[in-house]
């Protein structure tokens, strides 16, 4: 199989942050196509990271075929970080690739009939919520780098305030910067914002990218209102599934227990592996490598 780079996004299932055109933009990465006889067969977003290329949630598979072999392929092209999906693992071990460390578990939402999900207790705290907030702003608009930097700014400290891992504030702008990708929906009380959150919407698939409240927020259950009315917005428009971030049982169990009873199906990874050493440059790989310009 041969391999090249800066290649169009041929995927047509909704696809995870990492893998999309939004990210692969704001991270400055790389695309690199696998191809098997001058057809496409998979693709990976990868960014630079510690001198090495790293592959995260991909990569995505267009079609049937010799994964093994693709994955090689990739290791040809300088892939030598893979942080893959669970069904991955066996052909990544086969590939040269070794665990490193253990997979996450994300939540997914699927949005075509998300309400029909909804736990009893979840339900009945969502209609709490929409009482106790009815006097409050509701602002439900897109991406404002003045309006908003508040959202991005009490995300940014909360995280560093509980030791949870989150996306810079400077990357999560950049993301933020493409038109129509970022949207927030808020709750004010006069001009004091007591909740507010953020989600990336990248083709069929969209991001619960950073949520921020606070004590009068947690008091009346903003975050269910503002989450619902996300999901109600995505599905109207066609959008298929809502990554609702990482599932954490042991530290964030409160947060688990909100994403599962919301209707979220849990997804675990397959964590990240490894393949050492990696020879980006050796004639083999020069000699897989296609110029998709040629």
């Amino acid at each position: 199989m041969k391999f090249a780079e800066n290649c169009p996004d041929l995927a047509r299932s909704p696809l995870p942050l990492q893998q999309t055109d939004l990210f692969l933009q704001a991270s400055s990465g790389r695309r690199i196509s696998v191809i098997d006889g001058g057809t496409p067969v998979a693709q990976a977003v990868c960014v630079a990271r510690w001198g090495m290329r790293l592959c995260s949630r991909g990569p995505v598979w267009l079609t049937d075929c010799d994964q093994i072999a693709a994955l090689r392929s990739l290791r040809r092209a300088g892939v030598s970080l893979i942080n893959g999906e669970i069904g991955d693992a066996g052909a990544l071990r086969a590939a040269g690739f070794r665990p490193l460390l253990s997979g996450a578990t994300m939540a997914e939402l699927d949005l075509a009939e998300w309400r029909e999900g909804i736990d009893s207790k979840w339900r009945a705290r969502l209609r709490q919520s929409l009482d106790l907030t009815r006097h409050f702003t509701l602002r439900a608009a897109p991406f404002d780098p003045l309006k908003d930097r508040w959202l991005l700014r009490a995300s940014a400290r909360l995280a560093q305030e509980r030791r949870f891992a989150a996306y810079p504030e400077r990357f999560t702008g950049r993301l933020a910067a493409n038109p129509g990708a970022a949207r927030i929906w808020s709750l004010h009380n006069n001009r004091t914002p007591i909740a507010g959150i953020m989600v990336l919407h990248h083709g069929h698939s969209a991001t619960y990218h950073l949520a921020w409240s606070g004590p009068e927020g947690r008091r009346c259950h903003a975050h269910r209102r503002l989450l619902a009315l996300a999901a109600d917005w995505l599905a109207a428009r066609g959008v298929k599934r809502l990554d609702l971030g990482t599932i954490d049982t042991d530290n964030a169990p409160g947060l688990a227990r909100f994403k599962l009873t919301m209707g979220a199906r849990a997804v675990p990874l397959a964590g990240t592996w490894g393949a050492f050493p990696v020879w980006p440059r050796s004639r083999r790989a020069a000699r897989d490598r296609i110029d998709p310009d040629g």
